[in-house]
């Protein structure tokens, strides 16, 4: 806790003219509970982090820094950058879909927000993601059966990023960077 001190000074009000006046002090100490250090931090969604970005500037979150290069960081193999692939229109695209509610999410965990109830996730997208990122647009080479767990995933990463799981959307902590 803060402590906070407080002092009143006591003013001549007969006005007797005598200096100094006459002085009374009061002192109060108050402690004041310090907010919280949230360690589970908050979430913020892909939209966010396409616009606070080094190509963004003045509003880039310093959080892009814990990747290896920023956002210039490839994306697997896909010949893709983590800021590029989030703006691909993913089309229906499972691959796409996958890799940018992915990439939120991953920044997010960097930025503080407890990612406990997607760790099994995100070790299952990463490994998802790596192994198919020959040619991210085409994403033909991904079976029915693995499409469908991309999907899955991409909404498990969305409902984390939105706030509906997790820690909590960073709007709706009063968090927001």
């Amino acid at each position: 806790a803060t402590e906070l001190t407080v002092q009143v000074l006591s003013e001549d009000r007969l006005a007797t003219g005598d200096q100094p006046a006459s002085i009374a002090w009061l002192a109060a100490s108050l402690a004041v509970p310090e907010e919280e250090d949230d360690e589970e931090g908050c979430s913020l969604t892909l939209g966010y982090w396409k616009t606070h970005n080094k190509y963004r500037q003045p509003r880039r979150d310093p959080t892009w820094d814990e990747l290896p290069d920023g956002e210039d960081t490839p994306f697997f193999d896909t010949g893709l950058s983590y800021y590029e692939i989030l703006w691909v229109k993913p089309r229906g695209n499972a691959y796409i879909i996958l890799a940018r509610q992915y990439v939120a999410a991953v920044l997010n965990g960097l930025a503080g927000a407890d990612t406990s109830d997607i760790d099994d996730a995100l070790v299952e997208a990463t490994i998802l993601l790596d192994t198919y990122d020959g040619d991210p647009m085409d994403d033909e080479d991904i079976d029915r059966e693995t499409r469908k767990r991309f999907i899955e995933l991409a909404g498990m990463f969305d409902d984390y990023n939105n706030g509906r799981t997790g820690p909590g959307h960073c709007d709706d902590r009063i968090d927001i960077r």
